[in-house]
């Protein structure tokens, strides 16, 4: 019984207390940062693979690219090139204190990419 308490006490301190710090942490996978901004994922010859528009992430080819371009998503986190390339694509990043939110270029081997 007194494990059980302390078990249901853990979990409230962790919902009541630390859920504030918890939810703002940047390691934390559902706070995708979707600004207005984040870069955009072109082919070599220009074509359009993933945006934004507004706040909302657009990938004009569906799924048909989704096992190399991945997702960015508020609720699941990033993966693929769009977590990959976070810290080019995010705005909210910075480097030598200038806002990056660069463009990423996808040849066709897609292991190889540059910006």
């Amino acid at each position: 019984m007194v494990l059980f308490a302390l078990l249901v006490g853990r979990q409230l301190w962790l919902v009541l207390v630390d859920a504030p710090a918890l939810d703002a942490d940047a390691r934390n996978p559902r706070r995708a940062r979707l600004a207005v901004g984040r870069g955009s994922i072109v082919g070599r010859d220009g074509t359009p693979l993933a945006y934004t528009r507004g706040e909302k992430r657009i990938y004009p080819f569906g799924s048909a690219f989704a096992h190399a371009i991945g997702y960015a998503s508020t609720r699941y986190g990033t993966a693929g090139l769009e977590d990959a390339f976070d810290r080019v694509l995010n705005p909210l990043h910075f480097e030598f204190g200038a806002p990056v939110g660069e463009q990423i270029e996808v040849d066709e081997h897609v292991g190889a990419v540059g910006h």
